[in-house]
């Protein structure tokens, strides 16, 4: 099974030389996001967290970075290409 790719920022030393240059990247939601995050987190009850589609990826990113490999967090990566057909 092929996982889809994802940066593992728990081991810096595997990115190579991507972090050489000072690119710190611009985080204006932060904030927003630990809170969110504090808020699904608190509100599951201790229950396993679902998360579909890509909207979520940052959530689960901070999240899985705070617990640090819990199983609760589970991704289901899933994107959907919808093409309208016009009258013919």
């Amino acid at each position: 099974m092929t996982l889809p790719f994802r940066w593992n920022l728990v081991t810096p030393d595997r990115l190579g030389s991507l972090l050489n240059e000072d690119c710190r990247p611009d985080l204006w939601f932060a904030a927003e996001l630990v809170d969110c995050s504090a808020r699904v987190l608190a509100r599951s009850g201790g229950g396993a967290l679902h998360f579909v589609g890509r909207s979520m990826d940052s959530m689960y990113d901070l999240l899985t970075g705070v617990l640090a490999e819990d199983p609760r967090l589970m991704r289901l990566p899933f994107s959907r290409f919808v093409r309208e057909l016009g009258a013919v």
